[in-house]
């Protein structure tokens, strides 16, 4: 089968490529699409300028190429997705190098000291939320703020000692709105007692009340470990139902402003993020509780193997943030593209609680032995005003269609008072001409 992030670099590769030097900066234009839609030609040919600065910088470092291909899979699965699901977000593609980046230097975490180009694209919402499949058993959204910048830095000589680096402004991983709710009500009740044993003990009386599986995200989260077939709570010892409830508990909202692509010899190229520095308390103590159970988590080869095997996009995204401070393997980007990247075929169950879950069925094609087909990103893009993703793929596909009418629609007038104008003016030139015919016929009759 193909690799995910393979065919993520092919999807570009539709894409004419240009040389992007300044004298050659015209022959690909950047787009406003104003109150109109960006069309996927536009975003791919911006993308495609992006790829050719980043390839061509990497070309001569050592494994270079392949870190450039995975960093540039994760900022293209991103952009792709967002306008492959909400494609009359997307206003504007904006390509720049060198010097013509300075206007996005004061977003950027680097000031634009060693930027070499920057892709900017700009979004007719203030935020736009994707939603990630429960079976990656990530209790986080995706954000997209109203503008989203990418910027390729000067590259290093050796990778293995200094990374790749793709910045990135605009782009949130928040913590899902219920979490944050939950975690302020068990310290209210359990007060100095709050502790990773008290909230599952907790959770396990009031998770119905609290958490029905109907509503609640991070209850399916949980429930597709614990409370599918024969692997229930009542099969399964406390500490494991603990770690994972503590490890939700703790998310907290973070933006991702740097992505670091690093050569870890026989574990291949290895991905890495930074964040700002968090200020406020609850916040500081949620990310060192995830800091902790990671690392306790992964303290064991084998503890990381079974992190890898049974929950690979989370163990991932742990890895990205806590892997190589600890003295472990930073995060495999391919793992990250695929999470990042829009989802093609979802929908819920067919019986039970997984009923509940329109994501349920997000997950890669096998076939009878288990082996993988094909490959499926993992994230579906929701609406602006719609509160929540359509049920199926057939919902979207309708959606954008009438998005699409709508934009050919609202074309049509100013197409009209294009042809309008000349019309009116031939009219009143002919009526005019008439007139003055009359005028002169009468004065020859007299």
């Amino acid at each position: 089968s193909r690799g995910f992030s393979d065919q993520a670099l092919a999807m570009g590769q539709c894409a004419p490529y240009f040389y992007c030097g300044s004298s050659f900066a015209h022959e690909v234009k950047n787009h406003d699409g104003g109150s109109h839609m960006v069309s996927k030609q536009q975003l791919e040919e911006g993308l495609a300028r992006f790829n050719q600065v980043g390839a061509i910088s990497a070309q001569s470092i050592r494994n270079g190429p392949e870190a450039w291909k995975h960093a540039f899979s994760i900022a293209a699965g991103l952009l792709r997705g967002v306008h492959q699901h909400v494609p009359r977000v997307v206003r504007s593609v904006d390509f720049a190098e060198g010097t013509d980046c300075t206007p996005h230097y004061s977003k950027l975490p680097s000031g634009g000291k060693d930027v070499l180009a920057t892709l900017c694209v700009k979004l007719s919402q203030k935020e736009v939320y994707g939603e990630i499949a429960t079976r990656s058993r990530i209790g986080a959204y995706l954000r997209l703020n109203e503008e989203v910048i990418f910027s390729i830095l000067r590259l290093p000589t050796n990778l293995s000692e200094s990374p790749l680096v793709v910045e990135v402004y605009g782009f949130d991983f928040t913590s899902l709105p219920e979490i944050v709710r939950l975690r302020q009500h068990l310290k209210q009740v359990l007060g100095p007692e709050y502790s990773r044993k008290s909230a599952v003990e907790w959770y396990e009386k009031y998770k119905d009340d609290f958490c029905p599986l109907k509503d609640s995200k991070l209850r399916r989260i949980l429930a597709s470990v614990f409370e599918v077939g024969m692997h229930t709570s009542l099969l399964l010892p406390e500490w494991a139902i603990g770690r994972a409830l503590w490890g939700m508990l703790n998310i907290t909202t973070r933006s991702y402003n740097r992505f670091e692509f690093w050569d870890e010899g026989r574990n291949g190229i290895r991905v890495t993020v930074r964040c700002p520095s968090l200020t406020d308390p609850d916040d500081v103590e949620c990310l060192q509780n995830t800091r902790d159970l990671f690392e306790l988590q992964s303290a064991t080869a084998g503890d990381r193997r079974i992190g890898e095997r049974f929950s690979t996009s989370a163990y991932n995204i742990g890895s990205m943030s806590f892997g190589r401070p600890l003295g472990h393997s930073g995060a495999k980007p391919a793992v990250i593209a695929k999470v990042f990247s829009a989802a093609s075929k979802w929908g819920p169950g067919r019986s039970g609680w997984q009923s509940y879950d329109d994501t349920w069925e997000c997950t890669d094609l096998k076939d009878h032995l288990g082996n993988v087909i094909e490959e499926q990103g993992r994230t579906i893009w929701i609406t602006p005003g719609a509160g929540r993703i359509p049920s199926t793929p057939r919902q979207r596909e309708d959606m954008i269609s009438t998005e699409v009418d709508r934009a050919d629609n609202e074309a049509v007038p100013s197409k009209a008072k294009m042809w309008l104008l000349p019309t009116l003016l031939l009219l009143a030139m002919t009526c005019l001409l008439m007139s003055i015919l009359s005028s002169f016929s009468r004065m020859a009759s007299a």
